[in-house]
């Protein structure tokens, strides 16, 4: 049955705003065409400050939002929820305002500190409150659902694993050098949650051990003006920064780095650019944090460091720079480890399902 399906994000526009929840969202529109996909902004952009206007904005977006749903009765919402402070007060009245006017929807949870940590009192009810329905919720892996369903004791919860286009990346035939100097990036939001400070440090002991490499910086956050002064003083001409790359410009820098660094500390859910780097036969060297353990298998499909070890990150790049074998026979699993298991047409199929479920 052909539904038309109300989906809530961030803007959708990558020059604007750096969000994995925002990839997601397209690549649903894009890639299911059973259904009729209306965008539904929610959410600030990357250089939005909160404030007065900011918080008028969300008083009209809500007025809005009741206004369509009163208009629409036969939708289905897809709702996007990361479990954050900001995004749990923001998206509780959105959510109980669809419920009494008894709309069908499933709620899509991205990861967040409170996964993992608990939040204060008041917030673990307005949590509560939006987990304990028969509304289906739709989680990244095994784990986080096993942590939800003791946490708020919550059920009708659908794992659904994030997924990507490959066309490109099976395409593309990595030629792997033994002698070139190892191409790092990172891609995301510039923020120290991403571990950015401990790719630093890394860089740091790198340079110590003269080890020769470059950095390619992608991406857009709160700090980024601090992180590309500091790495542009230690690294010089081997520090690149992008900025916000999409499409083939994406494709082109993951094509020609070796290794994607994304050592979190919090918030993690299943990132986009760490399936994207992969399924192009980057190496991973990532933390467990979130969903990532899932992906990324210790000296499998990649390597897994400890939280807050700028030390660690350092020694497995030397690893992998001294051993190119390994590097390559990482690589190719990791491209290979996606390719078999992040099938598009896969994903939304079983999204489809969960959409039939919603109540």
């Amino acid at each position: 049955m052909r539904n038309q399906i109300i989906i809530t994000s961030p803007c959708l526009d990558e020059s604007l705003n750096v969000s994995g929840i925002s990839t997601i969202t397209k690549f649903i529109i894009k890639n299911n065409k059973s259904h009729v996909y209306s965008h539904f902004k929610l959410g600030k952009t990357d250089d939005q400050k909160r404030g007065l206007k900011w918080l008028l904005g969300i008083l009209w977006s809500f007025f809005v939002w009741c206004r369509m749903l009163i208009a629409n009765k036969n939708v289905v919402i897809h709702f996007n929820h990361a479990l954050e402070k900001p995004s749990i007060i923001r998206d509780f009245p959105f959510i109980v305002a669809a419920r009494l006017l008894r709309r069908k929807m499933v709620i899509h949870l991205h990861g967040g500190i409170y996964l993992v940590s608990d939040p204060p009192k008041w917030l673990r009810k307005i949590s509560t409150l939006i987990l304990t329905t028969k509304t289906p919720k739709i989680v990244l892996s095994a784990s986080e659902k096993d942590i939800l369903s003791k946490k708020f004791n919550i059920n009708n919860v659908f794992i659904l694993p994030n997924s990507i286009n490959t066309d490109e990346a099976k395409t593309f035939d990595r030629v792997y050098s033994g002698n070139k100097p190892l191409n790092l990036l990172f891609m995301g939001r510039i923020v120290r949650s991403k571990g950015i400070e401990y790719i630093y440090e890394a860089c740091v002991l790198l340079q110590k051990r003269e080890i020769k490499f470059n950095l390619f910086l992608a991406g857009k956050g709160t700090e980024q003006d601090l992180y590309i002064s500091k790495f542009s003083s230690l690294l010089k001409e081997n520090f690149i920064f992008k900025g916000v790359v999409s499409g083939k410009d994406k494709n082109s820098l993951m094509q020609k780095c070796d290794i994607f660094l994304l050592p979190s500390v919090s918030g993690e859910g299943l990132p986009i650019a760490l399936i994207e780097s992969m399924s192009f036969g980057l190496v991973p060297i990532t933390t467990s944090d979130g969903s990532m353990q899932h992906l990324v298998k210790n000296k499998e499909t990649g390597i897994i460091v400890t939280k807050y070890s700028g030390e660690e990150i350092a020694g497995s790049i030397a690893q992998l720079n001294g051993d190119r074998t390994a590097l390559e026979v990482l690589g190719r699993n990791a491209k290979k480890h996606i390719l078999q298991n992040y099938n598009p047409n896969n994903y939304i199929q079983n999204l489809n399902l969960i959409y039939n479920a919603a109540t």
